[in-house]
This record gives C-alpha cells, structure tokens and sequence, in this order.
C-alpha cells in the first residue's frame, strides 16, 4: 500500500508538470477512488470467505461429535436406500460383524423372512413424507 502511495505521488507530480493541477487532482482522486473500491471488495470477499470457513469448521465439529456419539451407542452403523433397501454407505464394523463387504447388499437377505419382510416395509415408509 505504502508503494501505491508512492507512485501515485509520483503520477500526480508528473501530471502537475505536463496538465494543470486541476486535472492531476482529478486523475489522484480517480485512483484513490479505485483503491476505496478494491479495499471495499477485499473486505466484503474476505467476510464471505470467513463465513465458509466458520461452516465448513462447525460441520467438521458436528460430524465428529456424531461419530462419536454412534461409537458409543450402537455395533455399527450404516445408510439403507429407501427405494431398494440396499446399504449405500457403511463403516468397517458392519463389515467386521457379519465378515464381508456389506456395501450395494440389503440386510433384510441377512434377517428371518418375517422380520426382513418388516424392515422392508419400515425402510420403505422411511423416505415418505407424513401427510396431514
């Protein structure tokens, strides 16, 4: 910034000599108004980008916290899909637990017929939204 100054000055000196003050002083005050406008910018841009970085450190936190609360409360944890009541996302426990890759496969072919017919049923009320 100190150097900007400086060659402004310098530009407005050898405007001075060559035009008349007047028209340095508006070429000074032209800069000077660009310099408040990128100063304006980098401000509301390093605002924004604060922000995102705010979300993106509070979303890890979140994350982390219900990780751990999952590890203490339950063997294994995984995402079923409504529509074909396929996991579509698991960590290594349920691998471990049943001894084998557990991904793309549904856990109603591991159950009883009686209770993989009610886990079909819940999982597919899962992704309907309540009416009234």
């Amino acid at each position: 910034l100190a150097c900007l100054t400086v060659d402004v000055a310098n530009l407005v000196v050898a405007a001075t000599v060559k035009h008349s003050v007047e028209e340095a002083m508006g070429f000074f005050l032209g800069v000077v108004a660009v310099v408040v406008v990128l100063l304006c910018t980098f401000v509301g841009q390093h605002s924004q980008w604060r922000a995102l970085y705010d979300a993106q450190t509070d979303l890890v936190t979140e994350k982390t916290g219900l990780q751990k609360l999952l590890n203490m409360c339950c063997d294994a944890a995984c995402w079923v899909a409504p529509e074909t009541s396929a996991i579509t996302r698991c960590d290594e426990r349920l691998d471990a637990i049943w001894g084998h890759d557990m991904l793309g496969r549904r856990l109603c072919d591991f159950m009883p017929s009686d209770a993989g017919q009610r886990f079909l049923e819940l999982v597919a009320h899962m992704g309907v939204e309540p009416s009234g």
